[in-house]
């Protein structure tokens, strides 16, 4: 299971490799925007949506998310001239079907054991805008297992911090710049769970990583989530009932 986060990043970022880009002539979906030049700069949100299980005896935390990605691909700029409804300016919402027809940012979850993508036929599961100024807006749902060394020498009284991790694999840092847009990171304050209190407090970090057999340093974005036990609960399911 060590490789399914990679994996299911690949398969994200590149999608099918039978799936031609034929709505624009010369637009190569493999090379990011700014080819041959400065690294492209992209922005990461996310909406989290559900929290849970936590497996304390696997070391690991599921999450329900939509994870949100903005870039600029000037290349697009034929698209949406070409789409936009009488000279309007507003953002276009595109089908699906352009997800597989344009570059994306690559990335994936260090830590994940799992990674599954909600289906791009349901409404909820993906949505795509593109403005007059060639700014992409990419929202895709997810839901990630991913490991969290959880210490319990004060169980049931324990109180966790897991931090869940991105990073890309493909672009290093001088040609692929992640950073947290925190106007896009919301819902940790709506989150609920029947076992446990979350912290409402937003901790996002930006690190990198060096990676000696290729000579690059790749950025690493994490965002930690807290949460401690609800004793009152544990009483009741655990003890109350024998």
């Amino acid at each position: 299971m060590e490789w399914v986060g990679i994996l299911a990043g690949v398969l994200l970022a590149t999608g099918a490799a039978a799936c031609e880009t034929d709505f624009l002539p010369g637009y190569n979906r493999e090379r990011r925007p700014n080819f041959g030049g400065p690294a492209d700069n992209v922005t990461v949100g996310l909406r989290l949506y559900s929290f849970g299980p936590v497996d304390e005896k696997n070391m690991a935390v599921s999450v329900d998310l939509y994870l949100r990605l903005t870039w600029h691909d000037p290349r697009l700029l034929p698209t949406f001239e070409a789409l936009r409804p009488d000279n309007s300016t507003e953002r276009l919402y595109l089908g699906g079907e352009f997800y597989w027809r344009i570059w994306k940012p690559d990335f994936y979850f260090p830590d994940a054991t799992d990674v599954v993508r909600a289906s791009l036929e349901k409404e909820d599961s993906l949505q795509i805008t593109l403005d007059e100024t060639g700014g992409v807006f990419l929202s895709i749902r997810l839901f990630i297992r991913f490991r969290c060394q959880m210490p319990l020498h004060y169980f049931p009284m324990d109180s966790q911090r897991c931090p869940l991790k991105v990073s890309q694999y493909r672009f290093p840092r001088s040609e692929q710049r992640l950073a947290w847009r925190e106007d896009l990171v919301f819902g940790i304050d709506q989150l609920t769970s029947p076992h446990f209190i979350l912290s409402n407090d937003l901790h996002l970090t930006e690190s990198s990583v060096w990676f000696a057999d290729k000579g690059e340093e790749y950025p690493v974005l994490g965002i930690e989530l807290e949460f401690r036990r609800k004793i009152r609960q544990f009483v009741v399911t655990m003890f109350l009932p024998s």
